[in-house]
C-alpha cells in the first residue's frame, strides 16, 4: 500500500484500521491506498490514527518550535490546498 494523504476528521467518525480506536472530531489520521488499484473508491483505503501511523512508519512526530506543540506529520509530506499529501511513491517491500 502507498501513502496517499492525511486528513482531519471534520464530521462523523471512523475507526483506525490498525487498533480499532475511534478517530474523533479534529484528530489527524493517515489515509493509505493501493496505487495499483482504483483509488477513487474510498472503501478500499485504510485509515490509521496518528499513533498507529507513526508506529507503522507513515508519519513522524514533529515539534512546533514556536508553540512547543507536538503533532504528527506525514513522512515526505507537503501541504497542498490545506491538505498534507505525499507524492506517489512505492513503499519497498521487505522481500
Amino acid at each position: 500500500m502507498d501513502l496517499r494523504a492525511c486528513g482531519i476528521i471534520s464530521m462523523g467518525h471512523i475507526c483506525c484500521d490498525h487498533c480499532s480506536r475511534e478517530i474523533k472530531y479534529g484528530e489527524k489520521y493517515a489515509y493509505v491506498s493501493d496505487w495499483s488499484k482504483d483509488t477513487d473508491r474510498s472503501d478500499k483505503a485504510s485509515r490509521y490514527c496518528a499513533e498507529c501511523s507513526v508506529a507503522l512508519g507513515y508519519m513522524h512526530w514533529v515539534r512546533d518550535t514556536k508553540t512547543g506543540r507536538v503533532f504528527a506529520r506525514l513522512k515526505g509530506g507537503e501541504i497542498v490546498n490545506g491538505y498534507e499529501n505525499v507524492k506517489q511513491q512505492a513503499r519497498q517491500s521487505s522481500n
